[in-house]
């Protein structure tokens, strides 16, 4: 990856979708920029509802491998403010990566 010669700007790119895995990651790769892929463990909601479709973690992991970060992006892709207290506290303990063998973001 390249080195940050003067500051830097992080890519982060939201949700898993299928085109940003197929379009983005390879061009990050050919220019040897990293990016950050927030992805929700469970994305038949995203597919659901948003009409997107989602590559699987396998795939994600691969990614993450080739020097990229995968960001915790809670389970169900629910809207946080919308949930009781202790439905919030079980989404965000159950989106730690550690659960699907994810370890300090980048291996």
């Amino acid at each position: 990856m390249m080195p940050a010669l003067r500051g830097c700007v992080t890519l982060v790119f939201d949700d898993g979708y299928t085109d940003v895995y197929n379009q983005v990651v390879p061009l990050l790769d050919q220019f040897g920029l990293p990016g950050v892929f927030a992805i929700p463990l469970d994305h038949s909601h995203i597919e659901q509802t948003e009409g997107y479709t989602v590559t699987p973690w396998p795939a994600w992991l691969n990614v993450r491998q080739r020097g990229h970060e995968i960001a915790a992006h809670s389970v169900t892709h629910a809207d946080l403010t919308q949930l009781a207290p202790a439905q919030l506290d079980d989404e965000l303990r159950r989106s730690q990566l550690g659960e699907i063998g994810v370890r300090n973001g980048v291996g």
